[in-house]
């Protein structure tokens, strides 16, 4: 019944619709258009602080590969360039002992990284690690020759640690991460 009487309007309104000159008659269809179409949502979108990201962060830490230890993660998120900064210290214990030392070697280091969303475990980790810097100890960063070098090995080391782990709710619905100055915007 409701199919039938439907089918009726229709068929009135576009007899309606072609006794109209041109110009109305493309007025009325647009105008038709705006009331039948649904109107287009804005993303939904929520911002997820910095402390939060952090503490997820440290959960991953430290990192031990190896003779090498990552630890004291520090994250931060640089909204005009759109990354995420992991900056620590690192330690390279040679197992056994070289001969230019006995002890560890200590250091500091800053990585870039971009993020991705992962769907299935529902977690936003580091992806595209680059080194920025690397000190020995509390001394100046090494140069941009060894930092290459360097380069080439170290990111696998912090590939895919976790920043954030969704809830379940509502993990299916993001579509996109974008790093802000202090914070992360999740839009859905």
């Amino acid at each position: 019944m409701i199919a039938s009487g439907c089918r009726g309007l229709s068929a009135r309104l576009f007899r309606a619709l072609r006794s109209l000159p041109a110009f109305q008659t493309l007025l009325a269809y647009a105008t038709l258009g705006a009331l039948l179409l649904p109107a287009p949502t804005q993303a939904a979108s929520i911002d997820i602080g910095a402390s939060t990201l952090q503490a997820q962060v440290e959960k991953a830490f430290p990192k031990v590969k190896q003779a090498l230890t990552l630890s004291d993660p520090l994250l931060s998120l640089e909204g005009a360039t759109e990354v995420v900064v992991l900056c620590g210290r690192w330690e390279f214990s040679p197992k056994p002992p070289v001969a230019i030392t006995d002890r560890p070697i200590p250091g500091r280091f800053c990585a870039e990284s971009r993020l991705q969303w992962n769907p299935q475990p529902g977690t936003v980790s580091l992806a595209a690690v680059r080194m920025r810097s690397l000190a020995l100890g509390d001394g100046p960063p090494l140069p941009a020759p060894v930092l290459k070098i360097v380069n080439a090995i170290l990111p696998e080391h912090l590939e895919g640690v976790v920043v954030y782990t969704a809830p379940k709710f509502i993990g299916w619905a993001i579509k996109n991460l974008r790093p802000l100055d202090g914070r992360l915007q999740v839009e859905f």
